[in-house]
């Protein structure tokens, strides 16, 4: 059996690179889930308590990001419990439900806060928060599904990490909430090929990575149907993943890279966790370069606007999950400099941080001067690496990109 296991993520592996291997069925997502035998485990999925141990640590030991993303979560989370609960209303448009994508930002926080204080008030705060939640009309569900993609993650990061806070009869109300408001017509809609289950943008990364990480999280309530669910969901991955290819690129820009590859990553990380694999989603070309895609779009003062892109003030930044997975000192050690520059980490960051590979090296750089990233047609030219260099950057393109604008040329 260990070794049937074995051979099967071997092969799945090997055909992602250069394509997708068929997406395990649910036999296989049971199997996997068995063979990591961490069924009753809480918290198991985006962090466990060893990582909650070892950033207090850390901050103990005054390395810089982990006493600055501690304080960052921590003010934060201060800020959520000093504000009113959110409430339900719709955008202008009638269409989306803002309050479930703020909660997105709060119950990060707040998760973590709790497992580096002990202090109840931040867990008591998500299950209010969660509890108004349950009574509201809907999510979007059958309006904007992109709401309650970020509502199923907003579940899976509450449920699985405050699984001891919570009652048993706490937990079964937020099951109960899971399928009326996500679950349940989340999966009629991929069963019907709904749109967002099948575009290649980054809905497709958020929407079904949000339905495989809640149904990871509730997993053990009723694996027949969670692994069916699963297997479905990771489908049609590989459709929006396939729009990075070949350099790690995204039409979208900056900030829908970060957005839509921020929730696909946490689900990379929730299938590592949870099921002992990725199915080879992870190991692409493209994924292997994505990491940098920030980094390579950035000059010395600011990264490059195209799209949807607001201008920006700073350089932007890659996530550490990259050079974490990847095992890149180099991408670990710019990650860090670039963290600390801005004075901002997104909160996984704090899970993903290892500070021996960040300090590996001195953090330079060792990429081509000159740059072409195929996909949008991004070219740059810079006299160094430094902040001090001089750059250019020229983007080119299709105009009907996913949230293009009319800046390429």
């Amino acid at each position: 059996m260990k070794m049937r296991g074995i051979i099967t993520v071997f092969l799945f592996m090997l055909f992602s690179w250069v394509s997708f291997a068929q997406m395990p069925d649910a036999a296989t997502v049971r199997d996997f889930f068995t063979r990591q035998k961490s069924a009753n485990l809480h918290p198991r999925l985006f962090f466990t308590l060893q990582d909650i141990d070892r950033i207090k640590k850390g901050k103990a030991t005054g390395d810089t990001i982990y006493t600055m993303g501690t304080r960052q979560v921590l003010r934060e989370a201060n800020v959520v419990l000093n504000t009113p609960l959110l409430t339900y209303y719709l955008d202008d448009a009638k269409l989306r439900v803002p309050s479930v994508h703020k909660f997105a930002t709060q119950v990060t926080v707040l998760v973590m806060a709790y497992h580096l204080t002990g202090d109840y008030r931040y867990a008591q705060r998500v299950w209010q928060q969660l509890d108004s939640m349950g009574t509201w009309p809907d999510w979007g569900q059958n309006r904007h599904f992109l709401d309650a993609g970020i509502g199923a993650f907003n579940l899976a990061l509450a449920y699985d990490g405050l699984y001891q806070f919570f009652s048993e009869n706490q937990r079964k109300q937020l099951r109960q909430t899971a399928h009326k408001f996500v679950l349940d017509d989340g999966y009629a809609q991929m069963k019907s090929s709904k749109w967002w289950h099948t575009i290649r943008n980054n809905w497709n990364g958020i929407c079904n990575g949000g339905m495989v990480m809640l149904s990871l999280a509730l997993y053990n309530s009723n694996p027949e149907w969670y692994s069916q669910t699963i297997s479905l969901a990771l489908s049609q991955i590989p459709r929006y993943l396939e729009t990075f290819e070949p350099d790690g690129q995204s039409e979208e820009g900056l900030m829908y890279w970060s957005y839509g590859i921020n929730y696909t990553l946490l689900m990379f990380e929730v299938l590592n966790r949870g099921l002992g694999s990725n199915f080879g989603l992870a190991d692409t070309r493209a994924m292997r370069k994505t990491g940098w895609f920030p980094v390579l779009m950035s000059g010395p003062a600011v990264g490059l606007s195209i799209g949807d892109d607001p201008l920006k003030k700073d350089k932007s930044r890659s996530f550490f999950w990259f050079a974490a997975y990847q095992r890149d000192t180099a991408l670990a050690a710019i990650s860090r400099s670039l963290a600390i520059e801005t004075g901002s980490l997104a909160w996984h960051d704090l899970i993903h941080y290892n500070a021996p590979m960040a300090i590996a090296q001195d953090g330079s750089i060792s990429a081509p001067l000159a740059q072409y990233i195929r996909g949008i047609e991004y070219a740059s030219l810079r006299t160094d690496w430094s902040n001090k260099a001089m750059f250019a950057g020229m983007h080119g393109g299709h105009n009907n990109a996913s949230h293009g604008h009319l800046d390429a040329g």
